[in-house]
């Protein structure tokens, strides 16, 4: 999730984070200890199709982006209220390249997971290799997408 016009890393009193990415000027939210460990489909309508192993994994209130942006954006979240998905290319703009190595910038490296959801449904940027395969910049599975935002070593798509 991204917001507009700030410049540094904020920390509020009620437990909000964010970060500014100074390269691209986007603000950045910082997953907290309370919702680092949710999943999120892709639309509202898709949540009944999800496999009942996963189900737990999902936020008991909100279970689609869609639905989280709103609510950031109704909580005024960071004192924003025009949060929204990144596109690809934002989220590209994240990836630091190390030799052979790829990983996302400090201060959300550690708080993440190898894929995110971007603006379009079809849409997930990697940026860890996963079960071995090469680093590729898109990926298209139909049906219904889960993806975990903070295991680094799981990613996980259920499709019906």
């Amino acid at each position: 999730m991204i917001q507009y016009d700030q410049d540094a890393f904020i920390e509020f009193d009620d437990g909000v984070l964010a970060w500014v990415d100074n390269d691209s000027g986007l603000m950045w939210e910082v997953k907290s200890k309370e919702n680092i460990g949710f999943m999120y489909v892709w639309h509202k309508n898709k949540v009944d199709d999800i496999a009942e192993s996963c189900k737990p994994e999902l936020e008991p209130e909100i279970r689609d982006c869609t639905s989280y942006v709103e609510r950031m954006n109704r909580e005024l979240y960071a004192g924003f209220s025009d949060w929204r998905l990144p596109t690809k290319e934002e989220l590209q703009s994240l990836i630091n390249n190390n030799g052979e190595v790829r990983y996302i910038k400090d201060p959300l490296r550690y708080n993440t997971c190898p894929a995110y959801w971007s603006d379009s449904p079809t849409m997930v940027v990697n940026v860890y290799k996963v079960s071995g395969a090469e680093w590729k910049d898109t990926a298209y599975i139909p049906g219904v997408h889960i993806v975990d935002f903070v295991k680094p070593d799981t990613l996980r798509y259920e499709e019906h």
